[in-house]
Formats: structure tokens, sequence, C-alpha cells
């Protein structure tokens, strides 16, 4: 698992590089929350991830109409609730496709790695490959300062053969 997060290491290190060479590139922030399928936890109960997203856009390369990027998340399961939810994080490490389908309305594709960790052992932890799709439509009618970072909300889905890498998340994005 260490040489896993060394190599995501490594390509974020290079990827402001790669970045770089096309000034018009920008990174964009996505927060959310995230709500996550139900899957069986160590004890026999039923349990789910559910909690605040984060993920960070690295351009690779974009043409008028597609962007490539790099994009790490990161899921805090259970971190703002207190009581019998599930707690733990999911690590993803995705190469995202974004394409615009008109002015206002873009769509994304996801796939990459994820790695889960548990607190307290309450279930398996597991690594495996996931993918995503994303719809998100960009806010038109937002005051001038927050004009700038270009907001927009989408909705996504995530789908892996272990049911605790699978979910929806609700998610605001802004461009930097």
């Amino acid at each position: 698992m260490k040489k896993f997060f060394a190599l995501a290491a490594a390509g974020l290190c290079t990827l402001p590089s790669l970045a770089a060479a096309d000034s018009s590139l920008g990174f964009r922030l996505r927060v959310g929350y995230y709500l996550g399928s139900s899957f069986k936890l160590n004890s026999g109960a039923d349990g789910h991830l559910n909690g605040a997203q984060v993920a960070l856009d690295f351009p690779i390369s974009h043409t008028r109409n597609w962007e490539l990027a790099f994009t790490p998340q990161l899921v805090l399961g259970g971190a703002f609730a207190h009581g019998s939810d599930t707690d733990g994080q999911i690590y993803k490490f995705l190469l995202s496709g974004k394409s615009w389908i008109n002015r206002d309305l873009y769509a994304r594709i996801e796939a990459g790695f994820a790695h889960t960790e548990a607190r307290n052992n309450e279930f398996q932890d597991v690594n495996d490959f996931v993918t995503g799709v994303s719809l998100g439509f960009r806010l038109n009618k937002t005051p001038r300062f927050v004009d700038r970072l270009n907001p927009s909300l989408e909705i996504s889905t995530y789908l892996s053969k272990h049911r605790q890498l699978n979910g929806i998340v609700f998610s605001v994005a802004f461009a930097f």
C-alpha cells in the first residue's frame, strides 16, 4: 500500500509541470457530501461510509470541448457524525475526462484505483479499480466575487466490485 501512495505522490509532483505547458489550464476543487452504499461490517451488521468528500482536479490537457485531469479524492466517512455510524476513509486516485455538452452543462467520466481505510477495525480494508460518472452544470447567477471561481453543481456516482467503494456524491466545484 505504501508503494501505491508513493506512486500517487510522484504523479502529483509531475502534474504541475505538465499543466504549466498550457497556462490556460486551471485547477478545480470539488467539495461535497458522499452517500455510500450499504456493505457488511466485520460485526455482521450493515454499514455505509457517509461524509464529506474533497476532490482536486490537476489538469493534464484540454481541447475546446474536452479536458483530461488527474483527480485524487478523499472521503471522510463518519468523520462529522457521532454514534453508530461507520467510520473510515476512501482514498481515490483517478484519471478524469470532462466534456462540455453545451455552454452550461458537462459530463465527466473517471477511472482509477481506490483504497478504504477503516477506523477501529469496523470493516475489511480493500483496494480496487473504481469508475465514476458525473453530470454538472455551471451556476450563472452568482455574486461577482464568486463568479470568478466559475462555480458549478455536480452529481456523481462511483462503482466498484467492492460495495464500500460505491456511492453517490453531491458537490460544488470551483476553478482556480
